[in-house]
């Protein structure tokens, strides 16, 4: 009985170790499968990666190309830009008359070159940039003989626009460096506060309510940089003489005629609102 029971003791380790070892040839077998598997999963996956790859590649060196195209193109454009307000600048500058020490109109030529060049561009400056030239061009336009009309612009209108033109053209080439990605701000801001400035200052209506009176009444001889600071600390109350402007020109008997400048009041406001939101 104790033989038996050695050789049943036998048998059984013999059993295990031949189990074990059954055990280890399928565990290789399956690793050897399973590697296999995923070696063919992965040559796919690389086949498929590498098609996707080389397409991203493409999209971004087609995207690189058409960023730089653009990016030429408008650094061209503003480049031209920049010379058309420093050709009309210097034009009116020299039309000063030293004789009498009065400033004379120019040519209307002057405009329409500047207003060419603003039109031509206005693709790449945007809607806030072109905005920004067209006050300049109305600025301009100020300063310029009006063969039409040929009554005479005062001399010292003629001057308070030089400065406002050149204070002008210094926003609009730092908006330029903000929008090629070498500068940061909202030099706009002061455009645009200009902007309003002289909008609520020009509009005569009856019965007195503008032009505006008190704070932002234009004084002799204030300065583009003053104006700009005395609109920047008095925002708020900027933009709601904006929107009084807005109500009076709906309830003015000429309200057809007043109604570009109505729209005009309501932008200057919608832009200042913006900025303080920045």
């Amino acid at each position: 009985m104790a033989f038996n029971l050695w050789e049943i003791a036998k048998i059984f380790a013999t059993s295990t170790i031949l189990l074990g070892l059954c055990a280890a040839v399928i565990r290789k077998y399956i690793d050897y499968r399973l590697k296999g598997r995923l070696d063919e999963q992965r040559e796919l996956l690389k086949g498929y990666l590498a098609n996707d790859l080389e397409r991203a590649k493409h999209s971004l060196k087609l995207e690189q190309a058409r960023l730089t195209f653009v990016y030429e193109n408008q650094r061209a454009s503003f480049t031209n830009v920049i010379r058309a307000m420093h050709a009309a600048i210097t034009a009116v500058e020299n039309a000063f008359d030293y004789s009498d020490e009065e400033w004379r109109p120019v040519d209307e030529d002057v405009l329409a070159s500047f207003r060419a060049v603003r039109v031509s561009e206005s693709l790449y400056t945007g809607n806030d940039g072109d905005r920004a030239l067209t006050v300049f061009e109305k600025l301009l336009g100020d300063c310029v003989l009006d063969r039409m009309d040929g009554g005479p612009i005062e001399s010292d209108v003629i001057r308070d626009n030089v400065r406002e033109l050149a204070f002008l053209s210094l926003r609009v080439q730092e908006f330029f460096r903000v929008r090629l990605g070498t500068a940061n701000g909202d030099p706009l801001a002061d455009v645009f506060r200009l902007e309003a400035f002289s909008l609520i200052n020009s509009i005569h209506l009856r019965g007195g309510d503008f032009p505006t009176k008190g704070l932002f009444q234009r004084g002799d001889r204030t300065t583009p940089e003053e104006i700009a600071d005395i609109c920047k600390q008095n925002e708020v109350t900027l933009i709601g003489e904006l929107s009084r402007l807005e109500e009076c020109l709906k309830e003015s008997e000429n309200v057809s005629f007043f109604y570009r400048y109505q729209n005009q009041a309501r932008a200057c406001r919608e832009l200042l609102s913006r900025s303080m939101d920045l």
